[in-house]
Protein backbone atom coordinates (compact mmCIF):
# COMPACT_ATOMS: atom_id res chain seq x y z
CA UNK A 1 0.00 0.00 0.00
CA UNK A 2 3.13 2.39 1.32
CA UNK A 3 4.62 1.69 -2.32
CA UNK A 4 1.47 1.90 -4.27
CA UNK A 5 0.95 5.30 -2.35
CA UNK A 6 4.20 6.49 -3.42
CA UNK A 7 4.06 5.55 -7.23
CA UNK A 8 0.59 7.55 -7.19
CA UNK A 9 2.38 10.69 -5.83
CA UNK A 10 5.54 10.28 -8.35
CA UNK A 11 2.93 9.83 -11.18
CA UNK A 12 1.04 13.37 -9.68
CA UNK A 13 4.78 15.04 -9.65
CA UNK A 14 5.43 14.06 -13.40
CA UNK A 15 1.93 15.35 -14.75
CA UNK A 16 2.14 18.43 -12.53
CA UNK A 17 5.36 19.14 -13.56
CA UNK A 18 4.36 18.76 -17.61
CA UNK A 19 1.58 20.86 -16.66
CA UNK A 20 3.68 23.46 -14.94
CA UNK A 21 5.33 23.19 -18.39
CA UNK A 22 2.40 24.04 -20.64
CA UNK A 23 1.38 26.72 -18.80
CA UNK A 24 1.74 30.19 -21.24
CA UNK A 25 1.98 32.31 -17.90
CA UNK A 26 4.69 33.28 -15.55
CA UNK A 27 4.16 31.38 -12.45
CA UNK A 28 6.08 31.73 -8.67
CA UNK A 29 5.99 30.91 -5.72
CA UNK A 30 7.71 32.83 -2.62
CA UNK A 31 8.06 32.83 0.44
CA UNK A 32 6.83 34.89 3.64
CA UNK A 33 8.67 37.57 2.90
CA UNK A 34 8.40 37.79 -1.02
CA UNK A 35 11.80 35.66 -1.73
CA UNK A 36 10.72 33.80 -5.01
CA UNK A 37 11.33 29.90 -3.82
CA UNK A 38 10.41 28.78 -7.70
CA UNK A 39 9.36 29.93 -10.98
CA UNK A 40 8.52 27.88 -14.43
CA UNK A 41 10.67 27.94 -17.45
CA UNK A 42 8.11 31.25 -18.95
CA UNK A 43 10.72 33.53 -16.23
CA UNK A 44 13.29 32.72 -19.09
CA UNK A 45 11.03 33.50 -22.22
CA UNK A 46 9.69 36.90 -20.48
CA UNK A 47 12.63 38.37 -19.15
CA UNK A 48 15.59 36.92 -21.27
CA UNK A 49 17.39 35.76 -18.04
CA UNK A 50 17.99 32.03 -16.52
CA UNK A 51 15.78 30.79 -13.69
CA UNK A 52 18.41 30.41 -11.30
CA UNK A 53 18.24 34.23 -11.23
CA UNK A 54 15.35 34.39 -9.95
CA UNK A 55 15.16 32.28 -7.13
CA UNK A 56 16.69 33.70 -4.00
CA UNK A 57 15.37 37.02 -5.22
CA UNK A 58 12.62 39.16 -3.44
CA UNK A 59 9.79 39.81 -6.25
CA UNK A 60 9.78 43.25 -4.86
CA UNK A 61 13.32 43.88 -5.95
CA UNK A 62 12.67 42.76 -9.75
CA UNK A 63 10.22 45.04 -10.87
CA UNK A 64 10.56 49.21 -11.79
CA UNK A 65 10.90 51.50 -8.20
CA UNK A 66 6.86 52.57 -9.14
CA UNK A 67 5.38 49.54 -8.73
CA UNK A 68 7.65 47.95 -5.44
CA UNK A 69 4.36 49.06 -3.22
CA UNK A 70 1.83 47.37 -5.35
CA UNK A 71 3.93 43.51 -5.04
CA UNK A 72 4.61 45.07 -1.23
CA UNK A 73 0.72 45.48 -1.05
CA UNK A 74 0.36 41.91 -2.86
CA UNK A 75 2.27 40.11 -0.77
CA UNK A 76 0.83 41.77 2.79
CA UNK A 77 0.14 38.25 4.80
CA UNK A 78 -2.36 40.53 6.90
CA UNK A 79 -4.74 41.47 3.80
CA UNK A 80 -7.92 40.56 2.98
CA UNK A 81 -8.21 36.70 2.09
CA UNK A 82 -8.70 35.61 -2.22
CA UNK A 83 -7.00 36.71 -5.39
CA UNK A 84 -4.80 39.71 -5.10
CA UNK A 85 -4.33 41.23 -8.50
CA UNK A 86 -2.42 44.27 -9.77
CA UNK A 87 -0.11 45.37 -12.42
CA UNK A 88 3.41 45.73 -12.30
CA UNK A 89 6.26 47.67 -14.73
CA UNK A 90 9.65 45.14 -14.75
CA UNK A 91 13.04 46.21 -17.08
CA UNK A 92 13.99 42.96 -19.00
CA UNK A 93 17.44 41.77 -19.89
CA UNK A 94 17.33 43.73 -23.22
CA UNK A 95 16.72 46.77 -21.17
CA UNK A 96 12.95 47.08 -22.43
CA UNK A 97 10.33 47.70 -19.93
CA UNK A 98 7.34 45.15 -19.77
CA UNK A 99 4.09 45.52 -17.98
CA UNK A 100 2.45 42.69 -15.82
CA UNK A 101 -0.81 41.67 -14.80
CA UNK A 102 -0.23 39.44 -11.24
CA UNK A 103 -2.09 37.35 -9.37
CA UNK A 104 -1.11 36.48 -6.36
CA UNK A 105 -2.92 34.36 -3.83
CA UNK A 106 -1.33 33.67 0.06
CA UNK A 107 -0.37 30.07 1.13
CA UNK A 108 -1.52 28.74 4.50
CA UNK A 109 -0.57 26.25 6.43
CA UNK A 110 -2.24 24.94 9.74
CA UNK A 111 -4.18 28.87 9.39
CA UNK A 112 -1.14 31.01 8.89
CA UNK A 113 0.55 32.41 5.77
CA UNK A 114 3.23 30.67 4.78
CA UNK A 115 4.14 32.36 1.39
CA UNK A 116 2.52 32.74 -1.52
CA UNK A 117 2.06 31.57 -5.11
CA UNK A 118 1.29 33.76 -8.36
CA UNK A 119 1.25 34.16 -12.12
CA UNK A 120 2.10 37.04 -13.79
CA UNK A 121 0.71 37.42 -17.89
CA UNK A 122 2.63 39.65 -20.15
CA UNK A 123 -0.08 42.55 -20.70
CA UNK A 124 2.69 44.89 -22.35
CA UNK A 125 1.21 45.43 -25.70
CA UNK A 126 -2.19 46.04 -24.08
CA UNK A 127 -0.48 48.66 -21.94
CA UNK A 128 1.10 50.77 -25.44
CA UNK A 129 -2.09 50.81 -26.93
CA UNK A 130 -3.70 52.07 -24.00
CA UNK A 131 -0.96 54.76 -23.65
CA UNK A 132 -1.02 55.29 -27.32
CA UNK A 133 -4.89 56.16 -27.48
CA UNK A 134 -4.23 58.30 -24.31
CA UNK A 135 -2.03 60.34 -26.72
CA UNK A 136 -4.49 60.43 -29.56
CA UNK A 137 -7.31 61.16 -27.04
CA UNK A 138 -5.00 64.23 -25.86
CA UNK A 139 -4.30 65.37 -29.08
CA UNK A 140 -7.75 65.18 -30.35
CA UNK A 141 -8.83 67.16 -27.48
CA UNK A 142 -6.45 69.72 -27.78
CA UNK A 143 -7.45 70.17 -31.48
CA UNK A 144 -11.28 70.40 -30.39
CA UNK A 145 -10.53 72.90 -27.22
CA UNK A 146 -8.26 75.29 -29.66
CA UNK A 147 -10.62 74.89 -32.65
CA UNK A 148 -12.00 78.76 -33.37
CA UNK A 149 -15.26 77.53 -34.81
CA UNK A 150 -17.77 77.00 -32.05
CA UNK A 151 -18.13 72.94 -31.77
CA UNK A 152 -20.66 70.90 -30.13
CA UNK A 153 -20.51 67.19 -29.20
CA UNK A 154 -23.69 64.58 -28.52
CA UNK A 155 -24.74 61.55 -27.58
CA UNK A 156 -27.24 59.42 -29.63
CA UNK A 157 -30.27 61.09 -28.14
CA UNK A 158 -29.11 64.33 -28.64
CA UNK A 159 -27.88 65.24 -25.38
CA UNK A 160 -24.73 67.72 -25.31
CA UNK A 161 -21.63 65.44 -24.09
CA UNK A 162 -18.86 68.13 -25.04
CA UNK A 163 -18.59 71.92 -26.37
CA UNK A 164 -15.01 73.41 -27.25
CA UNK A 165 -14.01 77.12 -25.74
CA UNK A 166 -15.35 78.74 -29.08
CA UNK A 167 -18.97 77.23 -28.52
CA UNK A 168 -19.00 78.60 -25.00
CA UNK A 169 -17.89 81.98 -26.22
CA UNK A 170 -20.76 82.18 -28.80
CA UNK A 171 -23.40 80.91 -26.36
CA UNK A 172 -21.94 82.58 -23.36
CA UNK A 173 -22.69 79.66 -21.00
CA UNK A 174 -20.47 77.51 -19.57
CA UNK A 175 -19.81 73.82 -20.61
CA UNK A 176 -21.15 72.95 -17.04
CA UNK A 177 -24.69 74.19 -17.76
CA UNK A 178 -24.56 72.88 -21.58
CA UNK A 179 -23.48 69.32 -21.23
CA UNK A 180 -26.34 67.16 -20.39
Amino acid sequence: AVEAAQARIAQNERELTVLMRSVQELIFRTDLRGVITYVNAHWTAFTGRDVSGAVGQRLQDLVEPESQQRVFEALDPGAEEGVRICEVVARVADGRELMFQMAVVPLRMEGRVTGFAGSAVDVTDRWVAQQQLQTQLAFQDLLLETNPLPVSVTDAEGRVVRVNRAWEEWKGMGRDTLTG
